[in-house]
Order: C-alpha cells, then sequence, then structure tokens
C-alpha cells in the first residue's frame, strides 16, 4: 500500500496540469493587462451647441505616441485642404506641406506622450481654423452615471500659459461618419475651395 502511495504522489498527473493550466490562465491574463489598448484610442466624436453630431475623431497609438485625426466633419468636404494652416511644423508627422494636405484623415494632433493609462501629455494640436499651433493633452474618464453619464475624452489646448479650452467628446461609430457624410451631400459647397494636393 505505502508503494502505491508513493507512486501516486511522483506520477499523480491530474495535480501537476492544474498547475500548469492555472499558470497559463494567469499569464495569459498579465499579458493583456500588458498589451490593452489605451482607453483613448478608437472613435470620438464631438456635438454641436444644440446637440447635433460636428465631427468624428480617430485617436490611434503608434510607436509609443497618440494621434488623432478628422474622419468626418459636418460642413466639410473631403478634399478640402487646410489652407489656414503654415506649410510646416515642427516634428509634424506627415511629410509635405501642411497647408495642401487635406482637413480629413491628417494627424492635427499628434506627439502626445502616455502619462498614464487613459491620460496622455506634452501633445501638440494645430487649428485648423487659423494654423495656430496649440499644446494639447487628453484625458479619459469612465462613466460613473454621476459627472459622466458616458465614457467621456477631455481634450485640453493650452496657448501660451494664459489661453486654454477644453473639448469633450464621447464615442462614436462607423455610422456616426456616415452619418455626417449624408449630411455632406444635402450641402453646397463653393466650386472653387481649396482641395488637398498632398
Amino acid at each position: 500500500m505505502l508503494l502505491f502511495e508513493i507512486a501516486y504522489k511522483l506520477f499523480n498527473w491530474e495535480e501537476k496540469m492544474k498547475k500548469v493550466l492555472i499558470f497559463f490562465i494567469l499569464l495569459f491574463f498579465s499579458v493583456g493587462l500588458v498589451f490593452a489598448e489605451d482607453p483613448v484610442v478608437g472613435l470620438w466624436k464631438s456635438l454641436d451647441k444644440k446637440g447635433n453630431i460636428f465631427n468624428v475623431w480617430h485617436f490611434y497609438e503608434k510607436d509609443g505616441k497618440l494621434f488623432g485625426e478628422l474622419l468626418a466633419v459636418v460642413g466639410c468636404p473631403d478634399d478640402l485642404a487646410a489652407n489656414k494652416c503654415k506649410e510646416s511644423y515642427e516634428d509634424f508627422p506627415k511629410k509635405g506641406k501642411v497647408n495642401k494636405m487635406a482637413c480629413i484623415g491628417t494627424p492635427f494632433i499628434f506627439n502626445l506622450e502616455r502619462q498614464s493609462a487613459g491620460n496622455w501629455i506634452n501633445g501638440k494640436s494645430i487649428d485648423l481654423g487659423n494654423g495656430k499651433l496649440h499644446d494639447c493633452k487628453a484625458s479619459f474618464y469612465k462613466a460613473d452615471g454621476k459627472k459622466y453619464k458616458e465614457d467621456t475624452l477631455k481634450l485640453h489646448f493650452q496657448l501660451l500659459w494664459v489661453f486654454g479650452k477644453n473639448v469633450y467628446m464621447t464615442h462614436a461609430s462607423e455610422s456616426d461618419i456616415r452619418t455626417i457624410k449624408e449630411i455632406n451631400k444635402t450641402k453646397e459647397f463653393p466650386a472653387d475651395y481649396p482641395r488637398a494636393t498632398e
């Protein structure tokens, strides 16, 4: 009987398999936490003063930095050039003349650095209305049913030390982009509007 018990303990594969399985489950979850996508990454929309959708931004991470590009704006044709911008900006992530690039699909929010999950700092943004370069940071707020009724992205734009502006966005979808495209089909744009060439 003693010999049987020793053999059972030495060759108890069931116990060993349980330990191996637990190890791989823990490993899977720890790797998932390390490589989980930052909550800022994705599609976000802002609304106008009447609560109607105004634009959709796509935020993405590349080489450890955060970038944002417009995907759709009410009243903005897809090939409208960012002609209020300067030709170039220091550290702009895309080569070419910025004032010849399209407002849609160009990363006018760029080079934000991760401070922590959902918090990005030390970035830059270009105001398409006047071409001014601003400091930029982004903060994610999880819906809490109180101050934030839904997940919210706050963008803070700072010009010098005095002038600052906050923009609040909520999650968007491909459907929101289609909605804006349909709205724009009903609008008449001047025949001579500046078109992007880069």
